[in-house]
């Protein structure tokens, strides 16, 4: 079978899990941005590398605003690949999810490398990503984002859990904006946790 099919029902599950209340009015948009972007991944050939297929982890991230944009958090599922040699990434992270207001409701993607370096002889390590990322929506309350395309970096410390260290939890930090690409770029500044689970039978 085509792994882009089993990439496309693999995504839609945990989406129509996770964003089935959040995004309940932009639903039929965030999945016209889906196809898109799995469109744009077929053609780049990353389908035969994506998600379980070489790396059968996903992690499960929650983070929050921690200033200007007031109640605002951001849901996500991400799955993992293998990163093509010469950017020298850990992997390649593919994430799909929503930033949620009290009066608005984004659905987003993001697709870009992550750097990790473990620390020696201890379960720690840290991590640093950036991702191009796509909104559905761009204004949370009073604040206008600034077009659809942004960047998100990020930088994460974790620790590798259970004799196996089959799972691991993270802090992470991270930041959302259009680098300037347009006029107003407020930036979205947010905290939280990422869990990652390991379906590996080994």
């Amino acid at each position: 079978m085509f792994p882009g099919k089993a990439v496309v029902n693999q995504t839609r599950q945990y989406v129509q899990t996770i964003l089935n209340s959040a995004c309940e009015r932009r639903y039929y948009q965030f999945y016209d941005i889906l196809v898109i972007a799995l469109v744009l991944l077929i053609a780049g050939g990353m389908p035969t590398t994506l998600v379980a297929a070489t790396q059968p982890t996903v992690d499960i991230r929650t983070v929050g605003a921690v200033r200007k944009f007031d109640d605002t958090f951001q849901h996500s599922v991400v799955f993992h690949s293998t990163s093509p040699a010469w950017m020298r990434a850990t992997r390649m992270d593919f994430a799909i999810g929503a930033i949620a207001q009290s009066e608005d409701t984004s659905a987003f993607i993001s697709y870009g490398p992550v750097w990790r370096k473990n620390a020696h002889s201890r379960p720690l390590y840290t991590e640093f990503g950036f991702s191009p990322t796509l909104l559905d929506g761009t204004v949370f309350g009073d604040q206008d984002m600034g077009g659809h395309i942004h960047f998100t970096s990020s930088l994460s410390v974790g620790m590798k859990l259970g004799r196996l260290q089959r799972s691991e939890l993270a802090f992470r930090i991270q930041h959302i904006s259009n680098g300037g690409l347009a006029d107003t770029n407020p930036g979205m500044d947010m905290v939280g946790l990422n869990i990652r689970i390991n379906f590996s039978k080994r």
